[in-house]
């Protein structure tokens, strides 16, 4: 059993990574990343996350649909919750409604646009975890 939540955090941005990870760190989580989705898949079997932030243009336009395809086909991952975070709907408005939660396409928790508010990822990934606020340690 883990003292503090593992969350995944698989994007190509190492700014945006680094960014994060000190956010969540902070907050009382533990921080594993991966820069593509094989790796990200990979990490996610090693490591068994609590939750993953998965970003959705990586390697391909849409890396994050792929992997989050594979999670959901692998019967010890398909329950972690993911954030999947885009700035798709902002740059390339024609995703529109495409990017929301889909079983079928993109099986994911949670869509949110970059940049995301750090307060508002916080509070979006504590609910998935815990049915609560974040708490600040």
């Amino acid at each position: 059993m883990r003292e503090r939540p593992l969350v995944l955090i698989i994007d190509d941005d190492v700014d945006y990574v680094r960014i994060n990870r000190r956010l969540l760190e902070r907050h009382g989580y533990d921080v594993v990343t991966a820069a593509v989705g094989f790796e990200g898949v990979e990490q996610a079997r090693d490591h068994h996350p609590d939750a993953i932030i998965l970003d959705f243009m990586m390697e391909s336009n849409t890396a994050g649909a792929a992997v989050a395809q594979q999670l959901s086909e692998d019967e010890k991952l398909k329950d972690i919750p993911i954030i999947l975070i885009t700035a798709a709907r902002t740059v390339k408005p024609w995703w529109g409604d495409k990017l929301s939660p889909n079983e079928d396409w993109l099986p994911v928790s949670k869509v949110m646009d970059k940049p995301v508010n750090p307060e508002q990822l916080l509070a979006e990934l504590d609910e998935l975890l815990h049915g609560g606020p974040p708490t600040a340690s």
